[in-house]
């Protein structure tokens, strides 16, 4: 809130005593629109509005007798003060829960930040695995090629020797 008037400012203004406008001065008023500097209170705008509604004017309109438009200015003035604090009430909460909101996204990105980070991981699992599985295939694969020319092998030499009878038999 920037400073406003001093309680004598508004005084001269309106044409009454400083203590006229200290006695107008409630806590509610002093709480919501008035700020102390040292012994100096300074009075905002909107409190300065308030103070100059609760005191009386000449009335363009002469029929209003003094004591309706006393009422009237003094039910003015508490509408205003209520509205205020309904809407300054109003502002806490959604200032509270925009704080709760931003501190769950917080929380929501760390969640996600830490499943991408264990999806990462998977991901090296399983590339680690189809290798580990690829190179299980190539070496089965080259067993059963080695064990089909060890055969293939084994059946020459028998051949072989067969035939070595067969010709040393011819050969006696």
């Amino acid at each position: 809130m920037k400073k406003g008037k001093t309680i004598k400012q508004l005084a001269d203004e309106i044409g009454v005593s400083k203590t006229a406008i200290r006695n107008k001065l409630n806590d509610e008023i002093k709480t919501k629109f008035a700020i102390k500097n040292g012994n100096t209170l300074y009075i905002s705008s909107k409190g300065e509005s308030i103070i100059k509604a609760m005191f009386l004017t000449k009335n363009e309109n002469q029929s209003q007798t003094v004591t309706e438009k006393q009422s009237q200015t003094k039910s003015q003035t508490v509408c205003e003060v209520s509205d205020f604090l309904k809407l300054s009430s109003i502002i806490n909460v959604l200032e509270d829960n925009t704080k709760l909101l931003q501190e769950q996204l917080k929380q929501k990105d760390k969640q996600i930040e830490s499943l991408q980070e264990q999806l990462k991981i998977k991901d090296r699992q399983i590339e680690n695995a189809n290798m580990s599985l690829q190179a299980s295939q190539t070496l089965q694969a080259k067993n059963i090629q080695l064990l089909t020319t060890q055969s293939y092998s084994k059946e020459q030499q028998k051949e072989v020797k067969n035939k070595k009878r067969f010709l040393g038999k011819f050969r006696k």
